[in-house]
């Protein structure tokens, strides 16, 4: 009885959060990605998957297939190369980087899609003072509440 009714998944929801992912699905995924980021270990982007998506879309969703019958082998496809990037000039130490994970495409397209079908709960399930990684709020709005109730 921790949570309330309305605050919970509902049968219908959780139908359709386990439905099989549909190839609509998976374009939108791919098709609603930046384009032009840096590619993983696998080499490959989100403009190679757009660009070649009628090529190799048969090749794709047998994955999602077997991912949602838990027959993917993820092992395979969840590597990631882990780099360094200088936030200065002739940065010389560590303090100077950022560090960034670059993961395999498809391993972001399987996050993406599984995102996209949480998207449309995420504001009924998460609290209101939830503002970090919710499609619509500023990640820095408890920040500024703080501020201001500090200065109040």
């Amino acid at each position: 009885n921790f949570f309330a009714n309305e605050e919970k998944v509902n049968d219908l929801e959780n139908q359709s959060l386990q439905k099989p992912f549909s190839k609509g699905e998976i374009r939108e995924a791919i098709f609603g990605s930046y384009s032009d980021g840096a590619p993983g270990p696998d080499g490959l982007s989100f403009l190679f998957l757009q660009n070649f998506w009628e090529v190799i879309k048969m090749d794709v969703i047998p994955m999602f297939d077997d991912f949602h019958k838990g027959k993917l082998d993820l092992y395979r496809l969840n590597f990631a190369v882990l780099t360094l990037i200088p936030k200065e000039k002739e940065a010389t130490s560590m303090k100077k980087f950022r560090p960034i994970s670059l993961i395999n495409c498809i391993f972001k397209v399987f996050t993406k899609v599984l995102a996209n079908r949480l998207a449309v709960l995420m504001n009924r399930l998460t609290s209101t003072n939830q503002s970090a990684f919710i499609k619509g709020t500023f990640i820095l709005k408890s920040v500024v509440t703080a501020h201001e109730v500090l200065h109040k």
